[in-house]
């Protein structure tokens, strides 16, 4: 997979490849998963600012990695309700 052409899109990716890591030792580890929340609704709020500015197909380049980013926060939620209701 080649490097986003945009930071923020950039740091999305690997925001979203630790929210990944953070599901999968969610028994372990159950605070990195709200760290990994915060980061990526920090990161889509960037999102939409650089979405404002950017040239068409970078625009298109945020527009999916926002929608990867609403994905994985879904999924995050989920799992952090299904661990509050287990404590």
């Amino acid at each position: 997979m080649t490097q986003p052409q945009n930071e923020v899109v950039h740091q999305s990716v690997l925001a979203m490849q630790r929210a990944l890591q953070a599901l999968q030792s969610k028994d372990q580890n159950p605070q990195l998963m709200y760290e990994t929340e915060n980061e990526l609704q920090d990161l889509m709020q960037q999102l939409k600012e650089e979405e404002k500015s950017a040239v068409p197909q970078i625009q298109q380049e945020i527009l999916q990695t926002e929608q990867q980013i609403q994905a994985m926060l879904y999924e995050l939620n989920h799992q952090l309700n299904q661990q509050q209701r287990l404590d």
